[in-house]
């Protein structure tokens, strides 16, 4: 499992470098690959990870908080808002598990109205093909230089609210099935909100 982790971890950093524009970074951080020599040997802290990452780039970490509330008689969970991102970049989750262990681990299966409105943090939003339901001006406010990626078809979001990307401008990516990069990030965001 933390090998696996490991990879996933090198695979992110990846990503992240080759989105930047450069293979490799100047600024990186001696300390922070040691971090992600040392996996293997530790209790794996996600938000160490990515302070880490952040500091080799230049910036501050600030963790990305989701607001979620349950649906379908408390069979389901809808994103309600998001705050920050990974470096621009927003996975929506599967599952969420609330904090009490009440519910135990549900899918995420909807995307609130205004949920993303007004949102310049994120240049990219990733949606998996487990949101099922996207309501009125999701992106609002949303710019031509921000993009929206579906792991769907444009066929499929047919239940969607009508005006789920009303006031928006951003571009818009279908059957954008990147299936393992999904898995991978999205195992990250669940890890994440422990």
């Amino acid at each position: 499992m933390k090998r696996i982790l490991t990879l996933a971890m090198i695979m992110i950093l990846i990503l992240l470098s080759s989105c930047s524009g450069s293979v490799g970074n100047t600024k990186t951080n001696d300390n922070f690959f040691e971090y992600i020599d040392d996996i293997d040997n530790q209790e794996f802290d996600f938000d160490k990870f990515m302070e880490r990452l952040y500091e080799a780039q230049g910036e501050e970490y600030n963790r990305p908080v989701a607001y979620y509330r349950l649906i379908e008689n408390n069979t389901a969970y809808e994103l309600l808002a998001v705050e920050n991102s990974y470096f621009g970049s927003y996975f929506v989750s599967t599952t969420y598990k609330d904090a009490n262990g009440i519910y135990g681990e549900l899918p995420v299966t909807e995307i609130s109205s205004c949920a993303f409105a007004g949102n310049s943090s994120i240049n990219n939003v990733y949606i998996g093909k487990n949101i099922t339901y996207v309501g009125e001006n999701a992106f609002d406010g949303w710019t031509i230089s921000q993009k929206i990626h579906f792991e769907i078809s444009q066929e499929e979001s047919l239940e969607f609210d009508p005006l789920w990307n009303k006031n928006s401008n951003a571009m818009i990516i279908w059957d954008n099935n990147q299936s393992n990069l999904y898995n991978y990030i999205d195992y990250f965001s669940r890890y994440s909100t422990k």
